[in-house]
């Protein structure tokens, strides 16, 4: 791998989307004729970056707007934040894949009001914006 396409891969894990695009293949490397450089991500890519990978387990996308919309963070069963940062109070609707469940409470460390929840959410009645921590199980 060339030292552009290793520079490129490794913005992309700075961006937080390495999970997909980690292989060189996947980046390729434009030289305009004005002497710039560019990186240009394969764009079928990227309606996957937010969404479970098939081969996932169980799983759980959060979003930031009722109906799936907004923001999202998608995470695997086994996976838990006691103290969500720029997520905090943002939650506002998650589905859940593969037999997943997910406990979100409206306090850090999984204390206050929990719920468990096993299918989706499109609209969150009184925990929209009020989740602080979550697991999946």
């Amino acid at each position: 791998m060339n030292s552009y396409r290793r520079l490129a891969v490794a913005a992309l894990a700075v961006a937080g989307l390495a999970s997909t695009a980690a292989h060189a293949d996947d980046v390729i490397i434009i030289q305009p004729g004005t002497g710039g450089y560019g990186v240009e991500v394969d764009p079928s890519l990227l309606a996957h970056w937010s969404e479970p990978e098939p081969e996932r387990d169980a799983a759980v996308c959060f979003y930031t707007g009722k109906q799936f919309t907004g923001q999202s963070l998608c995470v695997p069963a086994g996976t838990g934040d006691p103290v969500l940062r720029r997520w905090n109070d943002r939650i506002s609707s998650f589905e859940v894949f593969r037999g997943a469940s997910v406990t979100v409470c409206t306090d850090p460390w999984l204390e206050g009001y929990c719920t468990t929840y096993t299918h989706h959410r499109a609209v969150l009645s009184h925990d929209d914006d009020d989740i602080s921590s979550f697991e999946v199980h």
